[in-house]
């Protein structure tokens, strides 16, 4: 399937990057606002993707448009909207996230936009909640928070599975991952009238059954949400989800992004304990995201900034060489390596 994406954001430029996983889909063309232009053309430069901010020239190749959302901003919904209705006369499949959706406007009418989403049915524990057990190993990507760079991590260290020949099935914590031969979670893990328990068993179900459908060597998993409020209004839901997968599955290793930094890198020894505390979840590595997080005392808020290649380049020497951790702009498979080795050498899962 040839995809056209809009706006241009850091998830396309992620997508990108790991085209080698789009084996059934070709991204052809981003769309997106002027003000995007000049970053744009770079990417146009870098990728050999055509961009646009002519909704008509960027459909004329595509045979689906994915809307994305972007991150910090209210969208300008008008562009959405001649987006949607582009699509439509040229009778172009238009996909989006179900909380993108739930957020367009009326007028333009959300029925002709497919959700991006896993309605896997959620499989009822009743009176006896017992947990199933899986063989399979499973490696789990989480994070300090959104933006944080789970995403792209999912994707390398799919990427450098597959590379090393394992089977390995992939559930994803973003939508995108769809197109790169990812699972999504299923949706029943974001439905706030699902209680905590049933989402926990409904999830080890699931993976339970596709387990045995797939009998992958490996499990990847992409945890939403964060491990750690943020702040004393940010509460990262009060860690549900992160609760819900280490409940729901053995994680046997274990890759933490984290927000970027320039300095010292002692606290990731506290996230590692508080990972193996609170989760059960054995922390082999850390990722670190491109994007910064600071608290607005303004807006009482985080506000997260995404850092320009240039800018990391700049202060990359300021951080201290670890093996443990997966730096913007540098080689990863080192730390990758030193994943699967962790998991080889662990006796439970041998």
């Amino acid at each position: 399937m040839r995809l056209s994406l809009f706006p241009f954001m850091p998830e396309v430029q992620t997508l990108a990057r790991n085209r080698s996983l789009l084996t059934e889909h070709e991204i052809v063309s981003v769309i997106s606002f002027k003000q995007d232009a000049a970053r744009m053309q770079a990417f146009a430069r870098e990728t050999g993707i055509p961009c646009t901010t002519s909704v008509e020239e960027g459909l004329q190749r595509a045979d689906c448009l994915v809307l994305l959302r972007p991150p910090f901003s209210v969208p300008d919904w008008q562009k959405y909207g001649a987006c949607i209705d582009c699509a439509a006369r040229r009778g172009i499949a238009v996909h989006a996230g179900r909380g993108l959706i739930d957020e367009l406007p009326e007028e333009h009418d959300r029925a002709r936009v497919h959700p991006i989403q896993n309605a896997a049915p959620l499989a009822r524990a009743g009176a006896r909640l017992e947990l199933r057990s899986i063989s399979t190993p499973v490696i789990a990507v989480a994070g300090l928070g959104e933006n944080c760079g789970k995403f792209e991590c999912q994707l390398e260290l799919k990427r450098y599975l597959d590379g090393l020949g394992y089977r390995c099935t992939a559930l994803c914590s973003n939508p995108l991952g769809v197109y790169a031969g990812m699972e999504l979670l299923p949706d029943f893990l974001f439905d706030a009238t699902v209680a905590f328990p049933e989402k926990v068993i409904g999830l080890n179900r699931y993976v339970d059954a596709l387990c045995r459908e797939q009998d992958p060597d490996v499990l990847l998993i992409g945890v939403p949400g964060g491990v750690m409020p943020l702040s004393g209004r940010d509460t990262n839901f009060f860690l549900e989800l992160p609760l819900v997968v280490s409940s729901a599955l053995r994680i046997d290793e274990g890759v933490l992004t984290v927000y970027h930094i320039d300095g010292p890198l002692g606290f990731l020894d506290m996230l590692t304990k508080l990972c193996r505390e609170r989760f059960s979840v054995p922390v082999g590595a850390f990722y670190m995201a491109r994007q910064v997080a600071t608290f607005d005392p303004d807006t009482e808020s985080m506000q997260f900034l995404f850092l320009s290649d240039a800018y990391i380049a700049a202060h990359s020497a300021a951080i201290p060489a670890d093996s443990r951790i997966a730096l913007p702009l540098q080689e990863h498979s080192h730390v990758y390596k030193k994943v699967v080795e962790n998991l080889q050498e662990n006796l439970e899962t041998v």
